[in-house]
């Protein structure tokens, strides 16, 4: 007799003895809604112990409540996720035989660290990220794909949000869906937003601490924007500064003195051009 999957899905043999409920298969079964299809990949990724992590918009809808209700909601478009070298071509063939179409140009070109995989019919798209997260600033989360859980940690998924220079109306959402939901914390635990885990990272490299601490400080002065009750919006505040804290008081390294000294004289970020020559004509690109 069989029994229910670990991931709390059906498996295949519960399924073909239930009325009205298919056989999981990759074949040509994307679904319309997205987030049932991230619950659906996630739980293939699962069973073929496929490690990975989601980020972007669908990971902040899978950790934080506020990101479903309230003043910081929001629908994701797109999935985008995190997953090792070494899987990067079991990943491919899934999305393939699953229905996604390559962005082969795309992935000839930068297949190394990313790839990005079209849903022509739903006018949307998965980002695989490998090992390393590069936007504006680079992470390598290598180490961090075999924790518990499907997506990042909280700490992990502020610093994808918080590097990015040119920041948007949803990123701050999702920021402040975060510091919303999650206590700062002392503690590399996945249920908090550890705040030695972005004081580290910000003590290493200037780049990222000048971009993370800019839009900190940024978040204190477009509150007012956002419609939030006044304890919520004290919680908040008190998050961003025992962020901006322990980033400052971190011993910074000699690389970070050294190019602290240069200041914005040179340019600190990348600004990325994932949406120009590789966007495919047949599919209504939309960011994430």
């Amino acid at each position: 007799m069989s029994t229910s999957s670990e991931d709390g899905f059906l498996s295949n043999n519960e399924r073909m003895m239930s009325p009205g409920i298919e056989p999981v298969s990759t074949m040509n079964s994307i679904k319309k809604d997205v987030y049932q299809e991230a619950m659906e990949l996630t739980a293939l990724l699962k069973r073929q112990g496929i490690g990975f992590k989601l980020l972007g918009g669908m990971a902040f809808k899978m950790i934080c409540v506020s990101s479903s209700n309230g003043p910081f909601a929001r629908t994701p478009v797109d999935i985008d996720m995190i997953i090792h070298r070494k899987d990067a071509s079991a990943v491919s063939s899934l999305l393939k035989e699953r229905g996604y179409s390559p962005r082969e140009r795309f992935n000839a070109l930068y297949g190394a660290k990313r790839l990005i995989f079209n849903d022509v019919d739903n006018g949307r798209r998965i980002d695989v990220f490998i090992d390393t997260f590069e936007m504006c600033h680079s992470f390598d989360f290598s180490s961090r794909i075999d924790r518990e859980g499907v997506a990042l940690s909280p700490a992990d998924l502020l610093l994808t949000k918080l590097q990015i220079v040119q920041t948007s109306g949803r990123d701050y959402k999702d920021i402040l869906s975060v510091l919303a939901d999650f206590r700062v914390l002392n503690e590399d635990r996945d249920d908090v937003i550890d705040v030695n885990r972005i004081s580290d990272i910000c003590a290493e490299d200037w780049g990222i601490y000048r971009t993370v601490t800019d839009n900190l400080k940024k978040l204190l002065s477009i509150l007012d924007t956002f419609s939030i009750e006044t304890g919520m919006r004290g919680s908040i505040v008190s998050a961003i500064e025992t962020l901006l804290s322990g980033i400052e008081d971190r011993k910074k390294s000699l690389q970070w003195k050294m190019r602290s000294r240069v200041g914005t004289r040179v340019r600190w970020y990348v600004l990325p051009e994932e949406d120009r020559e590789v966007v495919q004509s047949s599919v209504n690109e939309r960011k994430r």
